[in-house]
């Protein structure tokens, strides 16, 4: 049975692929789950190659976002105060905790 795709393809790829690897990650789910998902409703599925091709595209849109949003919140932050210097607390300590993360 060949696949078919009912949304427009992006650069070659089908962007209802990168929506299904980009709701897994949120969910902290990975192919295998995907996998699960598309079998058990009957859909074809990607191979991994694609899959870890999709998360590296949206790894790289999400660096790009991240970097955005830090420099508009650094102009906000000199905007509303004319020190250059700003704190920031980070706390990494939930990784430690038996919290189980495959997004970090």
């Amino acid at each position: 049975m060949a696949g078919f795709t009912s949304t427009p393809k992006e650069n070659k790829k089908c962007s209802l692929n990168t929506l299904l690897v980009f709701g897994l990650r949120l969910m902290g789910r990975g192919f295998s789950a995907g996998m699960e998902l598309l079998c058990t409703l009957n859909l074809p599925y990607v191979c991994k190659k694609t899959f870890r091709t999709h998360e590296l595209k949206l790894l790289e849109e999400v660096k790009y976002s991240c970097e955005e949003n830090m420099k508009a919140a650094s102009k906000e932050v000199q905007n509303f105060k004319k020190s250059t210097t700003c704190g920031v607390s980070v706390d990494g300590t939930w990784q430690r905790r038996g919290h189980m993360s495959l997004n970090g």
